[in-house]
Formats: structure tokens, C-alpha cells, sequence
């Protein structure tokens, strides 16, 4: 599978904040292990990007 809006809008829940999925943006489709730059948009003309790191569930 890959990593969806929806897993990184739950991911991003559980460390507090509150983020709807249409404001994700991804760079590629994510299928792999690794690190990724994520943007996130939070107001008109206001965003921030995010590290997002993919390993394997324990």
C-alpha cells in the first residue's frame, strides 16, 4: 500500500494538532521507506512543510 492524506491527518492528530486532509499536499506518491518533505496549507498564502518519516510498523 501506500501512505495517505487520511494516515498523515490521524498521524498528525495523535501528536495534537488538528489538520483536514484536503490541506496535505505530497510531492510524489508514497510507496517506500524513507524520509519526506510533506506542505501543509494553514491559511491563504500560509503553509508549512513537515518531515515526514515512513519506516515500518512495530
Amino acid at each position: 500500500g501506500s501512505v495517505t492524506h487520511v494516515d498523515v491527518s490521524n498521524a498528525l492528530k495523535t501528536l495534537g494538532f488538528e489538520i483536514d486532509k484536503r490541506k496535505i499536499e505530497f510531492p510524489e506518491n508514497i510507496k517506500a521507506l524513507g524520509d519526506y518533505n510533506v506542505k501543509i496549507k494553514l491559511a491563504e498564502g500560509i503553509g508549512a512543510t513537515v518531515k515526514l518519516k515512513v519506516s515500518k510498523a512495530s
